[in-house]
């Protein structure tokens, strides 16, 4: 397609195919360029009541490859070798000590569309609310009658495949939780050598699986520390509110300490901004203030405006994008979901030209 030939009609059918709104796509695009455009001027742009600027053409011509699906240009795709069987997974820990900004919608969702993408995919439910457990339509109280969560597994020596459940009609696994977790963090403080309890359970699944997501509990204790101790990215969901986006801070000192002590490899995979409402100043001032603070030391993806899709489709068992691919900040899970393809990539050829 040619410059003269992207129309409006051309932006809306390529807005569509990478699953954003009009708001979500006006966030995306002035992440991108640096600009301060809105819904309004979308749709007008879309319509043809507004000619669409030069600079914006360009970008969403020359630049679609860093869009998070559905262009013209692939999104990524994870490099298949023949040693994959023997390849340690890839561990993610979405993470941050406050609750109720949307870490369990995330690594649900996340876990999902990697899936749907062709990764194998391993969730781990290490909160003990078990709020993943249930988000995918497991028995959380059931499965721990069975001694088949979690905690039998870090706790009790069990073995990892042994509670390993299918979810989503197989497409991936879940490691689930139950509320006898909440007992782990004062039974880990007992023992000096349980920090790396969780990365030797799943060493002896990790090789079945690309991908690994930890979804961490609303605190720096034990297993959250776990979970760190055993990553190689953490993704941070922060509410755009100011008493969420207060335990950055604090998150970052942990991980830096982790970093040195324990575990040198782990980075920060990104800040994802969560129920944002764009109409709403403090949620602007909030946002704003992120990407001031942490713009330089981490990647601030597009934020997921606030949808009651997400906790309805917690009732029904099932990850939001599994029933309605195109909910609102489908786009920012498929661009953080790119982003991590993208690394893992990029692990595995620098592994090959060793």
């Amino acid at each position: 397609m040619t410059h003269s030939e992207f129309t409006g009609e051309a932006m809306k059918a390529f807005r569509e195919a990478n699953t954003f709104g009009q708001e979500e796509f006006a966030l995306w695009l002035n992440e991108q360029i640096g600009r301060k455009y809105d819904r309004n001027r979308i749709s007008r742009w879309e319509n043809g009541n507004e000619s669409i600027p030069a600079n914006v053409k360009l970008f969403l011509l020359d630049k679609a490859s860093i869009a998070p699906r559905g262009t013209s240009i692939p999104a990524p795709v994870l490099i298949r070798t023949d040693g994959d069987k023997a390849r340690a997974a890839t561990k993610l820990a979405v993470v941050n000590q406050k609750g109720g900004v949307g870490k369990t919608t995330c690594t649900v969702n996340l876990g999902y569309l990697l899936a749907s993408k062709g990764l194998r995919v391993l969730v781990v439910d290490a909160d003990a609310q078990a709020n993943a457990t249930a988000y995918l339509g497991a028995d959380g109280y059931a499965l721990d009658q069975e001694e088949r969560t979690l905690y039998h597994v870090i706790l009790k020596d069990k073995p990892t495949a042994d509670s390993i459940i299918r979810v989503c009609d197989g497409l991936f696994g879940l490691l689930p939780s139950s509320l006898r977790l909440s007992q782990a963090d004062a039974e880990l403080a007992a023992d000096p050598n349980s920090n790396l309890l969780l990365r030797e359970k799943l060493n002896e699944v990790e090789g079945e699986y690309d991908i690994i997501i930890i979804d961490c509990p609303p605190n720096l204790g034990h297993v959250t520390i776990n979970a760190l101790n055993c990553s190689d990215y953490v993704l941070v969901p922060v509410q755009t509110e100011p008493m969420a986006a207060l335990g950055i801070p604090m998150l970052h000192d942990t991980l830096s300490k982790v970093k040195r002590r324990v575990n040198p490899k782990v980075e920060i995979l990104g800040i994802l901004p969560t129920m944002f409402a764009a109409s709403h100043s403090v949620d602007q001032v909030v946002l704003g203030q992120i990407k001031e603070l942490w713009g330089d030391r981490a990647r601030i993806f597009t934020p997921i405006p606030s949808s009651t899709l997400y906790p309805q489709s917690s009732y029904a068992g099932q990850p939001t994008l599994m029933g309605e691919p195109k909910a609102a900040g489908a786009g920012s899970y498929h661009e953080v979901s790119d982003a991590l393809i993208a690394l893992m990539n990029e692990q595995r050829q620098g592994a090959a030209n060793v």
